[in-house]
């Protein structure tokens, strides 16, 4: 699936005209690649979506929040990344085994064996930096 699964009440378009972001209802805020219309992440979120002026992408998070999501750039490539489990599509307090999985998920998808996408390997690179912080948080704790 591509699109979103509930209705969008949202979209916001990046100062540079570059990126679209849609809200949803079903929990996921997308950013869409423009003029191409490709997807580009999906992100733990929803409605109401707003780009700041420096690049950043604000998000409705749980009902009580706002996400706020940093832009970066990696191998001349931009990301929104958020926290850890934002990165990997699961709650904060996720158990080990759920975290896991969106993990295993995430790899399958955008593996350069799989993914021969130009955007795969530093997509990768940022899900296996956030699975890595998932683990050290567990060593803490």
């Amino acid at each position: 699936m591509v699109g979103h699964s509930a209705p969008i009440f949202s979209i916001a378009i990046s100062g540079n005209g570059k990126m679209l972001a849609s809200g949803s209802q079903d929990g996921t805020v997308k950013i869409w690649g423009l003029p191409s219309g490709e997807l580009l992440q999906t992100l733990a979120g929803c409605y109401p979506v707003a780009f700041s002026g420096d690049g950043c992408l604000v998000s409705g998070g749980d009902g009580k929040n706002i996400k706020i999501w940093h832009q970066i750039m990696w191998d001349g490539v931009e990301f929104l990344s958020g926290e850890w489990w934002e990165i990997l599509g699961v709650t904060p307090n996720a158990d080990g085994e759920t975290v896991k999985l969106a993990y295993h998920r995430l790899a399958r998808q955008y593996h350069p064996d799989v993914n021969r996408n130009k955007e795969a390997i530093s997509k990768m690179q940022i899900i296996n930096q956030a699975y890595q912080e998932f683990l050290l948080r567990q060593t803490n704790v």
